[in-house]
C-alpha cells in the first residue's frame, strides 16, 4: 500500500515494538495520531475553491484480540514518535497567557481590573494531549478551551469500548450521551448541554476532533453489545469511522522480540521522531488547504463509483450507506496525508487522494464482516424470506410458521413492524411489497422490483 514515506517508516519500526498488532491496525492508529498532530496547528481545508473551510477529523475503531497490547500500540506512537507534542502544547498555552494578560492590561486599568485579569489568566488551564474516561460535559469544556486559544485539537481515547457500549446499552445516561454525541462533533461543532445555572453556554465551532476507540474482538460475540454497536453504525458512526477487524478470528499471540531487538527498534524511532517534529514546526498555523483539480476529479469519480455500488449491490444497508458516504472521510485523510508528506504545499494533489482510497479499500472489508457475523433481527429475517420467495404469494401464515416470534405475539409484532420489513426489502433487495387480495380472508403479500 502506498502511503507517505514517514508513515511507512513509522510502521516498519512500530511492528518491531508492538509485534502482535496487525499492520493495518497500526496504520489506523497512526493515522488518527497524525491527523491530531496537523490539526493542532488549526489546519483546515476547502472541498471546493469557494466553499467554507472545514475541520479535519479522523475516527479510528479497532477490534483486536485479547492480549494483543492494544494500549501499547498508541502509547508507543505517543512515547517514541510524538513525545514532543505535550511540550509544544504547554509552550503555546504559556505564550497565550502572556499575550492575553498584556492585551487586557492595555485596555483595562485599575486595581479591580488588575485582580480580574489575574484571575482570568489563572483560569486558562493546560490543554490535554489526549482525554479519556470523560462525559460529554468534559468534552465540551475541553473544546471550549481549544476554541478560546484558537489552537489545538481534541483527541478522545476510549479503551475497552466493549465495556463502554455495554454500560451505554444498559442505561448509563452519561455513556449513552457521549457515544451519541460523537456523531455530532465530527465536523467540529459542539452543542452545549444546557443545565440549570449554566444557561449562557454558546455552541463551540471549528474545533477539530480525532477519536481512537478500541476493544477486544471477542466483545462482538456479546449480543447486547453487538446490537447496540450495529445500531450506532447504521445511524452514522460507520460512515465517519475507519473500522479495523482482525483478519484471523483465532489469531495466536506471538512470542515477544528479544530485548536487544526491541531496544534497537526503539533506537530507530529517534530520527523518525525528529522528522515529525520538523514537519510540525514547518506547518503554518491556521493554514487552509485546497484540493487540486485532478484531486477533485478523482474524488468525483470515486463518489460516482460508490453510488453505483449503493444502487446495485444487495449488501446490507449499513455497508452500502457507509461506502456511499466514504468519500468524505477519505477527503479528510487525503488532506492529512498531503500535509504530513509535503507540509509547505497548500495544494492537495490526487496522489494523496489515491493513498486515502487505497487505505480505505484495505480496511473496509472489516465492516461487512461484522455485519454478516451478527445475529440478524426478526425484521431482516422476514424480509430475507419474502425476498427468497419473491416469485410466490407469501401469506401471513407462511411468516408465522417461521417461528421467529412466539406464535401468540406474531400478529401484533408484524403489524407494528410491517413498514420496517417493507423498508428492508426496498433498501436491501430492491423490492416493493404490496398486499395481495387473492387469498380469501388470509392476509398475503406479493413483491415487485422497484
Amino acid at each position: 500500500m502506498n502511503i507517505p514515506k514517514i508513515l511507512s517508516e513509522s510502521i516498519a519500526v512500530l511492528k518491531d515494538i508492538v509485534d502482535n498488532v496487525e499492520e493495518l491496525a497500526l496504520l489506523n492508529a497512526l493515522n488518527s495520531k497524525v491527523a491530531n498532530l496537523v490539526s493542532l496547528k488549526g489546519c483546515k481545508f476547502k472541498q471546493f475553491s469557494n466553499s467554507t473551510p472545514r475541520t479535519l477529523a479522523y475516527y479510528c475503531m479497532s477490534f483486536m484480540h485479547s492480549g494483543m497490547k492494544k494500549d501499547y500500540a498508541v502509547d508507543s506512537i505517543n512515547d517514541y514518535l510524538l513525545s514532543f507534542v505535550p511540550q509544544e502544547l504547554a509552550k503555546h498555552i504559556e505564550e497565550y497567557k502572556l499575550e492575553y494578560e498584556e492585551t487586557q492590561r492595555m485596555i483595562r486599568t485599575g486595581k479591580k481590573a488588575e485582580k480580574q485579569i489575574e484571575e482570568e489568566v489563572e483560569r486558562i488551564r493546560s490543554a490535554n494531549f489526549e482525554i479519556a474516561n470523560v462525559n460529554y460535559t468534559g468534552v465540551f469544556k475541553e473544546a471550549e478551551q481549544i476554541a478560546l486559544m484558537n489552537y489545538g485539537s481534541l483527541f478522545i481515547r476510549m479503551g475497552e469500548l466493549g465495556d463502554f457500549l455495554d454500560l451505554a446499552s444498559s442505561g448509563d445516561k452519561n455513556k449513552k450521551e457521549l457515544y451519541q454525541k460523537l456523531k455530532d462533533i465530527y465536523e467540529g461543532v459542539f452543542y452545549p448541554s444546557i443545565i440549570a445555572g449554566d444557561s449562557k453556554r454558546q455552541t463551540v465551532k471549528g474545533v477539530p476532533v480525532q477519536i481512537y476507540l478500541y476493544t477486544d474482538y471477542e466483545n462482538l460475540y456479546n449480543p447486547k453489545i453487538k446490537e447496540y454497536f450495529i445500531s450506532s453504525l447504521k445511524t452514522g458512526m460507520a460512515r465517519r469511522s475507519f473500522i479495523f477487524i482482525p483478519s484471523d478470528e483465532k489469531a495466536k499471540i506471538k512470542y515477544p522480540k528479544r530485548p536487544n531487538a526491541t531496544e534497537n527498534a526503539i533506537f530507530k524511532t529517534k530520527p523518525i521522531h525528529d522528522k515529525f517534529k520538523q514537519i510540525f514546526d514547518t506547518i503554518q498555523d491556521n493554514t487552509i488547504y485546497q484540493l487540486s483539480e485532478e484531486a477533485k476529479d478523482l474524488l468525483y469519480d470515486y463518489q460516482c463509483e460508490c453510488i453505483d455500488y449503493f444502487n446495485n449491490s444487495r449488501d446490507n444497508i449499513i455497508v452500502r450507506l457507509e461506502r456511499k458516504e466514504s468519500f468524505w472521510k477519505i477527503t479528510k485523510l487525503a488532506v492529512v496525508y498531503s500535509i504530513i508528506d509535503s507540509p509547505t504545499s497548500i495544494v492537495v494533489h490526487s496522489k494523496y487522494v489515491q493513498m486515502a482510497i487505497d487505505f480505505y479499500k484495505a480496511i473496509s472489508p472489516g465492516l461487512k464482516n461484522v455485519i454478516e457475523k451478527r445475529k440478524k433481527s426478526e425484521i431482516e429475517l422476514y424480509a430475507e424470506y419474502i425476498a427468497e420467495h419473491k416469485d410466490e404469494i407469501v401469506t401471513r401464515t407462511d411468516l408465522r410458521n417461521l417461528n421467529l416470534v412466539y406464535s401468540g405475539k406474531f400478529k401484533k409484532f408484524f403489524e407494528e413492524h410491517e413498514e420496517e420489513v417493507k423498508e428492508e426489502l426496498e433498501n436491501c433487495y430492491g423490492l416493493l411489497m404490496f398486499p395481495y387480495e387473492g387469498k380469501g380472508n388470509t392476509k398475503a403479500y406479493q413483491v415487485v422490483k422497484k
